[in-house]
């Protein structure tokens, strides 16, 4: 039995001929912290103006980090109030900050992901692929939604659930726009929170740990497998 992680790799499996009741939609999982974002219920008008994203990851190519910061360049220039801080590892040098709009806050210590994702409204991973993105897990467990793209294994999980924003392409024009719709529309961003924290249980690893074990039960019973409780596939 195959365990496959996300839905593209899902679809790989199957068409690399594994039998289809032999492969097992599953996901990532990590520990919850404790860390939660609190969003408040004030009108629209009562809340912060500025848009605050994170973006947690590696400062490469493959993360989609470019179209991010043009994006968010973009719709400052427009007068959206918005916010990127971007942690990770990498060259900074190699994009250009300018420490208001768009700034470099350093690495997140290892195991601290969660608990910094926590302070912000949105978490940004507009991948151009990635296999399943464990940040997403981490903004979810915080209550935090999510705007990544479609080539993000954990994005099936993010569309399921209405815990955030899916671009099919990550480009600046796409994260733009979804990034403005959020910006302009903070109930929207606060019952994408609800979601996420709707979620809380499905992500814990010990719930991943009791699917498995049925899925490997009705494998050895032949009797039926459990849905998978995460995404479509």
């Amino acid at each position: 039995m195959v365990f496959a992680i996300s839905a593209l790799a899902v679809r790989q499996y199957r068409a690399a001929g594994v039998p289809a009741e032999r492969v097992v939609p599953f996901g990532y999982f990590v520990t919850d912290t404790g860390a939660r974002r609190h969003m408040g219920d004030a009108p629209e008008s009562m809340q912060v103006p500025e848009l605050a994203v994170a973006f947690v990851g590696a400062l490469i190519e493959r993360k989609g980090l470019r179209p991010l910061l043009d994006a968010v360049r973009s719709l400052r220039s427009r007068g959206t109030r918005i916010r990127l801080d971007v942690y990770g590892p990498g060259d900074p040098s190699r994009y250009c900050f300018d420490g208001i709009g768009t700034r470099y806050c350093g690495r997140v210590p290892f195991g601290h992901a969660q608990n910094t994702i926590a302070a912000y409204d949105l978490l940004a991973m507009p991948s151009l692929h990635d296999g399943w993105g464990v940040v997403v897990n981490e903004a979810l467990l915080a209550g935090v939604p999510v705007l990544c793209s479609a080539a993000t294994g954990a994005g099936a999980l993010v569309r399921k659930w209405g815990c955030g924003l899916v671009v099919d392409t990550p480009d600046a024009e796409s994260l733009a726009s979804a990034l403005k719709s959020v910006a302009a529309a903070r109930s929207g961003l606060v019952e994408m929170g609800r979601r996420a924290e709707s979620l809380r249980e499905l992500l814990q690893p010990s719930y991943a740990a009791r699917y498995m074990l049925q899925c490997l039960e009705s494998g050895h019973e032949m009797a039926a497998r459990p849905p998978c409780p995460w995404y479509d596939a």
